[in-house]
């Protein structure tokens, strides 16, 4: 999560098989989050409505 606030996702931190489901969730969380802000972001520098 903090990575994600910093703007970036960190390979080693991807959820494996082994990984609890919680921690999967919270992971894909952050990087909807984060794709989010970087779309949101795109259409601001390209003039679209949000």
């Amino acid at each position: 999560m903090r990575a994600a606030r910093a703007g970036l996702r960190r390979l080693s931190e991807r959820p494996t098989k082994e990984t609890p489901v919680f921690r999967t969730f919270f992971f894909m969380r952050d990087v909807a989050s984060l794709t989010r802000r970087l779309l949101w972001v795109h259409g601001e520098e390209n003039g679209h409505a949000p």
